[in-house]
């Protein structure tokens, strides 16, 4: 996996998370995961280092975990070939969820970081809440976490943009879905392992409705066609 294709799965999780109520800037959620990853995703799918700690499951871990090697900082001492057990998610989008829930559950604790009106502040509030273990630059000379951070967030600020302006976004219309029935050849019914992209379609054809689409498509479905999700601008049926 490149670092392209690590940010084309993880960005559009980071914003769908913050949409979701995620206390965390998407572009400091991006730092994190290019800090804790180096741009790859583990087989495990926990891809900003969450421990497993008090062992208690939640509704997106179910108690699985890996001992895998790591580096800590002891009395401000880095500490190599340390060993650590580390959750393990079914999905990028399970990690994220309980990621968010690590700082809405211990406002005591990352208040400032709920509370920061910018990414920039939130890094700060991050290393001041001891969120990561990292030695002062006084002591070894390496940039801290926050430095870190701050590093990496001009990359991905337009990821704070996104949420922010589709949160704001009101639908017109409800949208309401409808499958074609299955199995047959317009739809075999066959999972889909790594899906990232949906096309959709435009039936923007003169009296052209997407409920007059689908009709059409269930009418011949056991012939062989490409067909995607229907959206037509004039009618509520999409």
């Amino acid at each position: 996996m490149n670092r392209n294709e690590f940010m084309a799965i993880v960005a559009p999780v980071v914003v769908r998370v913050r949409r979701d109520g995620g206390p965390l800037f998407p572009s400091i959620l991006m730092a994190q995961t290019l800090l804790e990853t180096g741009g790859k995703i583990p087989e495990w799918n926990n891809i900003v280092g969450y421990k497993v700690g008090s062992g208690k499951q939640t509704k997106f871990w179910r108690g699985r975990s890996v001992n895998t090697k790591t580096r800590e900082v002891i009395n401000g001492v880095s500490a190599s070939n340390q060993r650590a057990d580390w959750r393990v998610y079914d999905s990028v989008y399970d990690y994220l969820k309980e990621h968010a829930l690590l700082f809405k559950n211990n406002p005591e604790r990352y208040q400032r970081v709920i509370d920061a009106p910018d990414p920039y502040t939130q890094a700060d509030a991050l290393y001041a809440c001891g969120y990561a273990t990292d030695s002062p630059k006084e002591i070894d000379g390496d940039p801290d976490y926050a430095e870190k951070l701050r590093g990496i967030i001009p990359r991905f600020e337009y990821l704070d943009v996104e949420a922010t302006t589709v949160s704001k976004f009101k639908m017109k219309y409800e949208i309401t879905s409808r499958f074609l029935s299955g199995p047959s050849k317009r739809r075999p019914c066959i999972p889909m392992p790594g899906v990232r992209f949906l096309g959709a379609h435009d039936t923007g054809n003169p009296g052209s409705t997407a409920a007059g689409n689908v009709s059409y498509y269930e009418r011949s479905r056991n012939e062989c066609a490409g067909i995607g999700p229907f959206i037509c601008r004039r009618s509520r049926d999409h």
